[in-house]
């Protein structure tokens, strides 16, 4: 991020929109689930609404590495713990 050859808002942008591809692309897989596990969308809102706010982290304190990280950490953990409660909660019923 804080290199001098490259543009921090690009890099940010980049790494932002390569967060997003990974998400869409495990909720357009959907044949690869388990059997009872659909997302609804409540789920997909949720999982918007966590990417969001760690982009606006990132965005809001650009020049900082320690917010893009935390942004970051915020998508990538937010992301995985509505994913890993809706798989509890689909294979318990």
């Amino acid at each position: 991020m804080h290199s001098c050859d490259v543009n921090p808002i690009f890099a940010t942008v980049l790494m932002i929109v390569s967060l997003i591809i990974f998400y869409v692309s495990i909720m357009v897989n959907k044949e690869y689930y388990k059997q009872n596990i659909k997302l609804t969308k409540k789920d997909i809102l949720q999982m918007i609404m966590v990417t969001v706010f760690g982009m606006a982290i990132i965005l809001i304190f650009i020049s900082n590495l320690y917010a893009f990280l935390v942004g970051s950490l915020i998508i990538t953990f937010g992301n995985f713990t509505l994913l890993l409660m809706k798989q509890k909660r689909c294979l318990s019923e």
